[in-house]
């Protein structure tokens, strides 16, 4: 059962903010160990800067699948193609998939598998033309000249006025090696292998520059890209963020590629080094290109003497990318929706004391208002001294949220979406390679829209620990949540649990853009497997999940103004399997009416109508007859009228 009821959540976190007393000041006497370091520290140190593929383990640990119950869900996979190893999607900010809703058509860019499909440097296509039915892999672009292609994004590019899938494009970036990090490649092709062109942008300076995070396509044609470079390997000394732009040339059937640099005041560390994680930059843009973000995951230097932890500091563009402005400083200490869920600093463990958010993993998208919504999986910091500012405690799991502006300014909202039942995976304890080479993954938290950006999606991971008797993210299934701008949030999903892919949910991405068609919206998505032969150096096999889709009845539809004499109205509890009560305040005497509707307008119940005198008012009712399903509550009170949603299960 998920912890995504409010009251219980605040019960919970402060009950585990007492039971954890013991074990802090059981570690406290060391100092800060660094088994305190947070995700991002530990991110890069590991495996997304290894330059070489990694070595084939001789005997890997065999993976044993548990004993799993019956599927329930209709949830299910597709194969979508394969690839040399892991090392094509191990970053979570890459954008692996793609959707265009004028074509009807889902892409997947990863790299290939020697002698199924091109090379493990070549970088293939692999596409779907009937919705994930039946996919479709094909060589983009050829390694050439010893480049070797790495950590791959793709988006496409429709041109306008087309409807002919072969003559859309496939618009690829991210790194690329030869022996060393040498830059990155921009690459592009139609879809009938027509106009294949890469270029590249070499690094400069003494650091990497890998940029391979937030690639994005807007209604004009132009692509956004952003990336990092950075200079030493156990801290940075010195970094820029790059921002890149690709803009079609109809002339030539190829995007040119420009750059901008934007160097955000982050927190350094006594020994000169940023406190803040390398993968952590992220770019959103709205539909039509109208205003776009890049937001970068550190600790923000304005917030002075009372430093904050790892959290957005943002900037803005309303050009198209030509100028970018700091946005001012998003103020989350203490913030009142977060705090009941995240763990305070340790040395005020005893008083209950300051909470500093840190913003372990993000994604983010661009709404029809132009509003960015960065969504989060949240921490509470362990330290806020110079030197340990990215250090969060070992246990805590944490809690995902959404953080988003109104009317495109600095006034910053946060709505609270699910506390998580498992922490991340540590490489020492993922069973997935061994040595240098095990890797170790966290929640692969990813954003999504609608097309008209009037909904926007997250999803995430989570293990069922109850059944896989775990604390730790080893059986991932898939969570969402959405929330449309007119009618609100829908409770979050699990979707695959007791599904055929029960806890099998690895490597995962999200399209930026949704399936849309009119009364549902599916969220293309891709999970890869890496049990069938527990080895990071060995092939891996990438498949479309189906069906991860919320429907119009899942938000509070038609919900209408409390308005007139009706001041409040509570359902409790919703969802019901059985009785449930209706408390209606009314300002003054009136006459009642409350019916209960299916989701086509038809009245199945008649629940009370009589007259009441002013004040609060309860009215009980056993619906364990219903059918499971979504239903609408309508109260008459007047000239005030409430519509909402009630579930019966």
């Amino acid at each position: 059962m998920r912890k995504s009821n409010l009251l219980s959540n605040l019960i919970l976190s402060k009950m585990k903010r007492v039971l954890l007393v013991g074990l802090v000041i059981g570690i406290g006497v060391s100092g800060f160990s660094q088994t305190y370091l947070t995700n991002a520290t530990k991110r890069m140190q590991n495996s997304p800067r290894a330059l070489q593929d990694p070595t084939v383990t001789g005997n890997p640990l065999q993976y044993v699948r548990p004993n799993l119950p019956k599927a329930a869900s209709e949830v299910d996979k597709v194969k979508i193609s394969s690839s040399l190893n892991i090392y094509t999607v191990l970053v979570e900010e890459q954008a692996c998939m793609a959707y265009n809703p004028d074509l009807d058509l889902i892409m997947m860019t990863h790299r290939g598998e020697t002698n199924v499909i091109g090379t493990g440097n070549d970088l293939i296509n692999s596409t779907s033309t009937d919705g994930g039915n039946s996919f479709n892999s094909t060589v983009a672009i050829t390694a050439q000249g010893g480049k070797l292609h790495r950590y791959p994004s793709g988006v496409i590019y429709n041109p306008a006025g087309n409807t002919n899938v072969n003559d859309a494009f496939s618009v690829m970036a991210g790194p690329y090696t030869i022996g060393a990090w040498e830059g990155n490649f921009f690459a592009s092709t139609t879809f009938g292998g027509a106009n294949a062109i890469e270029s590249t942008i070499g690094t400069t300076g003494a650091g990497d520059l890998l940029t391979r995070n937030g690639m994005t396509i807007d209604n004009t044609g132009s692509v956004h890209m952003v990336g990092l470079q950075y200079v030493g390997t156990s801290g940075p000394t010195s970094f820029l963020g790059y921002v890149y732009k690709g803009t079609f040339d109809n002339a030539n059937n190829k995007f040119n590629w420009t750059s901008q640099t934007l160097y955000p005041d982050i927190v350094k560390g006594t020994d000169g080094a940023y406190y803040m994680s390398y993968t952590q930059i992220n770019t959103a843009w709205a539909a039509d290109g109208s205003v776009g973000y890049v937001y970068f995951i550190g600790s923000d230097a304005r917030a002075g003497s009372d430093r904050c932890s790892y959290q957005p500091v943002v900037y803005k563009s309303t050009d198209g990318g030509e100028t970018w402005n700091l946005m001012a400083y998003i103020d989350l200490k203490n913030n009142s929706v977060m705090e009941p869920y995240l763990y305070p600093l340790k040395r005020e463990w005893s008083t209950g004391g300051t909470v500093k958010p840190m913003f372990a993993e993000t994604d983010g998208v661009v709404d029809a208002n132009g509003n960015l919504h960065i969504f989060t999986l949240a921490k509470g910091a362990y330290s806020d001294h110079i030197d340990s500012i990215g250090y969060t405690y070992t246990y805590e799991k944490g809690a995902i949220f959404e953080l988003y502006n109104e009317g495109q300014g600095d006034n910053w909202s946060v709505n609270y979406i699910d506390t998580l039942e498992a922490r991340d995976v540590p490489k020492e304890e993922s069973g997935y390679g061994s040595g240098e080479d095990a890797l170790s993954w966290g929640h692969r938290l990813q954003a999504s829209r609608s097309a008209d950006g009037k909904v926007v999606f997250a999803t995430w991971t989570d293990t069922d620990i109850e059944f896989f008797g775990t604390e730790i993210n080893l059986y991932p299934d898939i969570l969402a949540y959405a929330r449309h701008l007119d009618y609100g949030a829908a409770e979050v999903k699990n979707f695959t649990r007791n599904s055929n892919i029960y806890g099998e949910a690895f490597y995962n991405y999200a399209a930026e853009v949704v399936i849309n068609d009119g009364t549902s919206w599916k969220i293309p998505y891709s999970i890869t497997d890496i049990r069938t032969t527990n080895d990071p150096g060995l092939p891996v096999t990438f498949y479309y999940v189906k069906d991860l889709k919320f429907e119009l009845s899942d938000f509070p539809v038609g919900i209408e103004s409390v308005e007139g004499i009706v001041n409040n109205v509570n359902v409790y509890p919703n969802p019901t399997n059985g009785t449930t009560t209706f408390t209606i305040d009314v300002a003054t005497a009136s006459n009642v009416e409350i019916t209960l509707t299916n989701l086509v307008g038809q009245t199945v119940r008649n629940i009370v109508h009589k007259n009441v005198s002013a004040g609060s008012h309860q009215f009980t009712t056993n619906l364990s007859d219903l059918k499971a399903g979504v239903y609408f509550y309508n109260v008459i009170a007047g000239e005030g009228r409430v519509t909402r949603k009630l579930v019966v299960r």
